[in-house]
C-alpha cells in the first residue's frame, strides 16, 4: 500500500484506462483526501463488496460498477443511497492480483439522479472496469452486515 496525493491519483487513473478527464474529476471528487488515499494491492482470495441496484441485479453475475467496499460498511458511510429499487450486497472475489486506488468515501449532497449522496466516512476502492473484467469474479448476493 502506498498513499498518493490527487495528481498522481489522476496518472494513475489515465494509465489504468480512464481517458475522460470529466469522469478522473468525478472519480477524484469521490475520495476524501484530507485523509489517506492509497494505491491498494488486492491478491486471489480476498472479497470485496458492492452495493448493486435490486434493479440491475437480476443478472447472475451482475457488474454494475467500479466502486467497492470493505467487509462492514454501509450504504451511507459510502455516500450513496439505495433509491426507488433500493441495493442488495453483493460478493466479489479477486482472482487475479491487481492495484485500485482505497481511500475515504468523501461527504456528497444527496443526488437522486445517480443515487448518491450521504455522509462518507467509509473506506471506498475503485476499480477501473478493465480490472474489474480481468481480476474479478462475481459472488452473487451477500447479506449485509
Amino acid at each position: 500500500m502506498r498513499t498518493i496525493c490527487a495528481d498522481e491519483a489522476r496518472t494513475w487513473l489515465r494509465n489504468n484506462g480512464v481517458s475522460l478527464a470529466a469522469k478522473i474529476e468525478e472519480i477524484i471528487g469521490s475520495f476524501d483526501f484530507s485523509k489517506a488515499v492509497y494505491l491498494q494491492q488486492f491478491e486471489p482470495g480476498q472479497v470485496l463488496y458492492q452495493f448493486i441496484r435490486r434493479s440491475s441485479a437480476q443478472d447472475s453475475s451482475p457488474m454494475a460498477g467500479n466502486w467497492f467496499c470493505l467487509k462492514g460498511a454501509r450504504a451511507s458511510g459510502l455516500a450513496i443511497i439505495d433509491g426507488l429499487s433500493g441495493r442488495g450486497l453483493h460478493a466479489f472475489r479477486v482472482a487475479r492480483a491487481f492495484t485500485a486506488l482505497e481511500g475515504t468515501a468523501k461527504k456528497q449532497p444527496v443526488q437522486w439522479s445517480w443515487s448518491g449522496g450521504g455522509q462518507g466516512g467509509a473506506t471506498q476502492v475503485y476499480v477501473p472496469v478493465t480490472l474489474v473484467r480481468a481480476c474479478m469474479i462475481p459472488q452473487g448476493a451477500h447479506e449485509a452486515w
